[in-house]
This record gives C-alpha cells, structure tokens and sequence, in this order.
C-alpha cells in the first residue's frame, strides 16, 4: 500500500486537478506526480474522486441510501443551465447522463399556468405520455371555467400526445376551448419562462433542501412549483413576453 500523502502533497496535487478541471493550465499527470513526488496513478486517482464525489478523497462506505448528483455534478450542470435556462429536466438528465455516466431517475411536471400564476400541477416518475396526459387534464378541468367565463380556453403545444380524440372529447364536455400552439414556437408559450425561474430557484435552495431532494425528490419539486407559481408578478411577465397584453387582458379567460 502506497504511503499517506503529506498535506503538502495533497494540497499542489488538489489545486492542480482543481484548476485542470476548471479548464485552467496544469502540468501533466506525470510531470504532477514528479512535482508533488507522488505516482500518476494517485494523481488520476484523486481527479476521479473529485469529478465523482466533488472531492479527492473517497467518501467512507457509510449507511443509508448514496447520492446520486454529487456535488460536482450538480455544479457542472448550474453551469449548464446558466448558459440553457430553458432545459428540460429530460435535457438535464441527458446531460448527467453524458458527461458523468450518472444514472438518474427522470420527473416530469406538468403545470397549468395563468396569468395569476399556477392553478394545477401535476409530478410524474418518468416521460409524460399520452395516458398520463389526460389523467392531469382530468383533475385539470374543474379548476377551468366554461366558455366564455375566466380560465375556460386552455393553450398547448402541437405534441401529438396532445391531440388524441379524448384530449378533445374532455375539453369539449366541460366547455374549455382548446387551442394548439404553432410548431416549434417555445416563445410564443409562457410555461418556458416559468421552467427557467423554476430552474433558477431550485439551484438557490438545493443545498437548504438536501435532505428532502435525497429523500424524496417529488415532493421537493413539488414545493418548488408551488413557491414559484404564486410569483404573480412573473407570471404576468412571462405572458407579456409570449406576447400577450396584460392591460388588455386582466380580465381574460386564457392560460
């Protein structure tokens, strides 16, 4: 078994890998071996620990159930999505997946955004289908009115699990006017805004919330929807910049 490394030693060998990653210079593993008189082998060894686990030593085998996003991971991807604040959480998982092989259990949201801000969601484990699309507008329609009363046409995008003929038949017998969306026109829908604050405020507070994103993922995401759906003011925001006037339109019956 190879020696302990001096405190010295670990220290050039950290910051070396630590600038390396951060797309800093750095010598090679070889000439950082010969440098801090180490092996090259310890070198990698360290700089796997770090894009693992978010530091060079190896947690201990302890009890209970691992992380899965370490906190390297998490920091790789808050830099991702300042440079992509509309991703998915599908886009999210692919990118884990890609650049660390992690292995993440996907959740899908589904919100019905107002003016006002979120009057219904609904968190599944897992890609939104067909089936599961119309269990949500289910329990969606009695928060609707009927046309032309407030919140009684409901617009969404061109996905074709939104076109299936019981999607129409539901909206159609509780008097909800249903409106598609262009192709390929996320700007025109004020949801993607709200998925970027959304994105936003889950960086803010994941370290506060560790516990419960460990424990119980859904039900994490399910306080931040609500958090950031009473946010009126941005919700008002988000349809503006969809290009819907709100001065014209305090009274209106879209969401």
């Amino acid at each position: 078994m190879a020696p302990n490394l001096a405190l010295s030693q670990q220290y050039l060998i950290d910051n070396a890998i630590i600038s390396k990653l951060g797309g800093g210079d750095a010598p090679t593993d070889e000439n950082l071996a010969r440098i801090s008189s180490s092996t090259a082998r310890t070198v990698r060894r360290r700089r796997s620990n770090q894009v693992r686990f978010g530091t060079t030593k190896a947690p201990s085998n302890g009890v209970g159930r691992p992380r899965t996003i370490t906190p390297n991971m998490l920091a790789a991807l808050c830099d991702k999505l300042v440079d992509s604040p509309c991703m998915r959480l599908k886009d999210m998982v692919a990118f884990l997946r890609k650049e660390f092989g992690a292995d993440v259990t996907r959740f899908s949201i589904l919100p019905a955004y107002t003016q006002d801000g979120i009057i219904y969601f609904g968190i599944f484990e897992g890609s939104t289908d067909g089936e599961k699309f119309e269990e949500f507008l289910e329990r969606l329609l009695p928060y609707c009115g009927k046309w032309p009363e407030p919140r009684s046409v409901l617009i969404i995008d061109n996905a074709s699990i939104h076109h299936s003929e019981r999607v129409q038949q539901l909206c159609e017998d509780a008097g909800v006017v249903l409106l598609y969306l262009p192709p390929y026109s996320p700007d025109l829908n004020p949801i993607e805004e709200f998925f970027g604050e959304l994105k936003r405020y889950i960086q803010e507070v994941w370290d506060e919330f560790e516990e419960l994103v460990k424990d119980d993922f859904a039900a994490f995401l399910a306080e931040a929807v609500r958090v950031v759906g009473k946010r009126k003011e941005s919700a008002r925001g988000h349809f503006e910049h969809a290009g819907i006037s709100i001065e014209k339109t305090l009274n209106s019956k879209y969401f």
